[in-house]
């Protein structure tokens, strides 16, 4: 709670180093770290703040990872006819999950934001003005144009991806909350 006070007082700096200690063992502690270093990149839109902040988010969701519950083959299989039950999971593993969602999201938005910091899709009204033309030099320019927009591209389908893998999580997190075997408890 101290870092979040310090937080909510405009006292980011100190509450990144109240965080910072623990970033490499505690999930919760590196997915709120990186997710203040994401509010950092979204405000400022400085590319250093934004790779930090998605370097960040990548070893939060890596922390994440290894406290998820471990799936063989055969629950892969499984799991494509039954969904997994509660019982299967510790309370570690779901707090892991949601925790997991919740980098998968950030990591999308910090993707789209990526690719607008590179001149994309912050700026599409000034592309896309009806009233003005635009051309492209003959030659190597009108290749490096091309180039711009299919890592736009790739950008905004990695980014897609992600959503979608987090969407999936938090909905197979919902199905478990909504089962007849998941119980309130004080964690939950």
């Amino acid at each position: 709670m101290t870092a979040l006070d310090l937080f909510l007082t405009n006292q980011f700096s100190e509450a990144l180093s109240y965080l910072k200690p623990r970033t490499k063992e505690s999930m919760y502690h590196s997915l709120t770290y990186a997710t203040i270093l994401e509010m950092q990149a979204m405000m400022t839109f400085d590319p250093q703040d934004i790779l930090l902040a998605g370097n960040m988010m990548k070893e939060a969701q890596m922390l994440c990872q290894r406290h998820r519950r471990k799936s063989s083959v055969t629950d892969s299989f499984s799991s494509l006819v039954n969904r997994p039950t509660l019982g299967q999971f510790t309370e570690e593993e779901i707090h892991a999950e949601v925790c997991y969602a919740e980098c998968l999201l950030q990591r999308a938005a910090l993707t789209f934001l990526q690719g607008s910091s590179h001149g994309g899709a912050v700026r599409p009204r000034a592309l896309h003005d009806p009233s003005h033309t635009y051309s492209c030099p003959p030659g190597p320019g009108r290749q490096h144009l091309f180039l711009l927009q299919d890592e736009n591209m790739v950008s905004f389908i990695k980014g897609g991806i992600k959503v979608r893998n987090s969407y999936q999580t938090y909905k197979e997190l919902d199905s478990l909350v909504q089962s007849s075997q998941y119980c309130k408890g004080e964690n939950h």
